[in-house]
């Protein structure tokens, strides 16, 4: 092999470098720089590449890419196209289970399905005749949405009230988790009122209080449970609660500390000894403060003996009202035999056939349902015959059940809390909380 050295870039190259000249193949053709006449050279003969072009059968090289191939692209038809072959092929199409997975397959090209059935009409999209078929030729079709859905897979055969009993099962499982939520507040409310009352709390209760606490933050007191209570001199702390009506959120409220508690009877009613000299104007609203003494009022000439707060207010960022209730609660437990309960620990009690529920019944989240709803108005009407007074709270009162629901509206005086306005919630100041129950007492 003969080899020699371009004159300008000194770099070796050989004949062999430059294709073969064939008779039975296009000629290749070699254009000398500054030089208009092409030229077939034998393949021993040595140039330089840098004085040279190359034409292949007299065209120029094209540009990379490929050309057209059917020219649909972006239209209608393409985009039918594309969609029949991705439901077949493409498992993470959201209707791949009902084709591809069903084992229908895409079994002809675009250039196919216009030669058999022509591009797509407006107002239709592409229809398997034979819905068990393929995509194929002479099984498809460009169909209406009246002519899709009469050609649809007959329905499963499914037993007598299939979906009814489907739609019942989701929701049991919904509520149940919902009613999960309402009992985990409610079991971290009576927990951390036992705690800031001195009641023995089981060992039980605190771990479910600490991890409570741990993932909502409550309960928690910018003050010590032994730190000295002088209310005379305004030294009222702040203290939040876990939220029974929105499980997750807190109640904040003014009062404490409670370091005097000591052996009052009244720890072990559901209400707070240690806000009885905490006055209800410190929590609650002048506007709620009127309804509650004109209900006493009211009830001190036998005229009401039940009061019902409903709905939700309208106006955000107000103190929840299970915070309202007990704040009045606690004080009214001063002189009057008060029993504070949230709906879990009303049902355990009406269950157990408990009725000693004191002069004052105040149940802050009433919820109920099944057959406890009966146990609750019978409850209710005894209250009322025996007048006795009794104030509830509920989001929706038509919830509790029609029964219930009648027997409030007539015979209780029913305030809706977009008529109270109540006041606005407290912010947690910054510094030192607590943030678990005390050590367990003994009792």
């Amino acid at each position: 092999m003969t080899s020699s050295y371009n004159d300008k870039s000194n770099i070796p190259f050989s004949a062999t470098d430059i294709p073969t000249v064939s008779d039975s193949k296009p000629k290749i053709k070699f254009t000398i720089a500054d030089s208009e006449e092409p030229h077939v050279y034998a393949t021993d003969q040595v140039i330089s590449r840098d004085d040279i072009t190359v034409e292949i059968n007299n065209s120029p090289k094209k540009k990379v890419g490929r050309p057209p191939v059917h020219g649909l692209s972006g239209s209608i038809t393409y985009i039918s196209f594309i969609e029949a072959t991705r439901r077949c092929g493409d498992p993470t199409h959201p209707q791949y289970a009902d084709y591809g997975g069903r084992g229908i397959k895409c079994l002809l090209t675009l250039l196919e399905l216009v030669a058999d059935i022509g591009l797509r009409p407006p107002g239709t999209t592409l229809d398997r005749i034979n819905n068990d078929g393929n995509y194929e030729v002479g099984n498809v079709r460009w169909a209406t949405r009246k002519q899709q859905a009469n050609n649809r897979r007959p329905p499963r055969q499914r037993p007598p009230h299939f979906y009814q009993a489907r739609a019942m099962q989701i929701k049991a499982v919904q509520d149940e988790g919902e009613r999960a939520m309402f009992r985990d507040a409610a079991r971290a409310w009576l927990a951390t009122i036992d705690s800031f009352n001195r009641v023995s709390v089981s060992q039980a209760d605190r771990e479910f209080l600490v991890q409570y606490r741990d993932k909502w933050g409550v309960p928690r007191a910018n003050f010590g449970l032994s730190h000295p209570f002088d209310a005379a001199l305004g030294h009222v702390g702040i203290f939040a609660l876990p939220a029974l009506n929105s499980p997750g959120d807190s109640v904040v409220l003014n009062g404490g500390p409670f370091a005097h508690v000591g052996r009052n009877l009244n720890r072990h009613k559901g209400i707070l000894v240690g806000m009885s000299n905490a006055h209800p104007s410190l929590n609650c609203s002048d506007a709620e403060r009127w309804v509650i003494n004109d209900f006493f009022a009211a009830a001190s000439k036998g005229q009401q003996t039940g009061l019902c707060f409903t709905g939700k207010s309208l106006i955000p960022g107000e103190t929840p009202i299970e915070g309202r209730l007990l704040a009045v609660g606690s004080y009214l437990a001063r002189k009057r035999d008060v029993t504070f309960l949230p709906s879990a620990a009303l049902i355990e009690k009406l269950e157990d056939r408990d009725s000693d529920f004191g002069d004052v019944l105040i149940v802050p989240d009433l919820k109920i349902r099944g057959m406890m709803r009966a146990a609750l108005r019978r409850e209710l009407r005894h209250r009322m015959d025996s007048h006795l007074l009794t104030i509830l709270y509920v989001d929706d009162l038509w919830s509790i059940g029609e029964d219930l629901a009648v027997f409030i509206t007539d015979n209780y005086h029913v305030v809706p809390l977009d008529d109270v306005r109540g006041k606005p919630a407290l912010k947690f100041p910054e510094g030192p909380a607590i943030e678990a129950p005390p050590p367990k007492p003994d009792d």
